[in-house]
């Protein structure tokens, strides 16, 4: 009681009182700021990678919607699969192409280097089909 006696009744321990519920406050309140600055930081940060990846599926759905939709332009006898001359007419057709290049993003020589794999045998007609082309993460890439 001899201590808390003469803090309550001198000057220099009531400023000293005072300087410490100052320094004290001012550091409970620098934790606390520190503590909800890094709970919203995570909090939007959690929003951040939740967009992105609603904005990647929705990408996503688009291209392959896109491809299933230049397939079934090239597929002019509505097979379902794509045939070497549907193929090769598809090829003569600049839009067509660049379209399909540009969905795709690969460029003409990495498309038909696709269609050779998945067109294994020529001479038997094979026709590979056109989900070949559109599943798979949408990326123009074979099973």
């Amino acid at each position: 009681t001899d201590v808390v006696q003469s803090v309550c009744t001198t000057i220099s321990g009531k400023l000293l009182f005072v300087a410490f519920m100052v320094l004290a406050n001012w550091a409970i309140l620098a934790i606390l700021t520190s503590v909800v600055s890094d709970n919203m930081i995570a909090a939007s940060s959690k929003v951040l990678e939740e967009e992105e990846c609603k904005d990647r599926a929705r990408s996503h759905a688009l291209k392959v919607s896109r491809l299933r939709a230049l397939f079934k332009e090239i597929d002019t006898d509505r097979s379902g699969a794509i045939s070497h001359q549907e193929w090769n007419d598809m090829l003569q057709d600049k839009g067509l192409l660049h379209e399909l290049c540009d969905a795709a993003a690969l460029d003409r020589r990495d498309l038909q280097e696709l269609f050779n794999c998945l067109a294994v045998e020529p001479k038997k007609n094979h026709r590979p089909p056109t989900s070949y082309f559109t599943e798979d993460e949408g990326d123009l890439t074979a099973r």
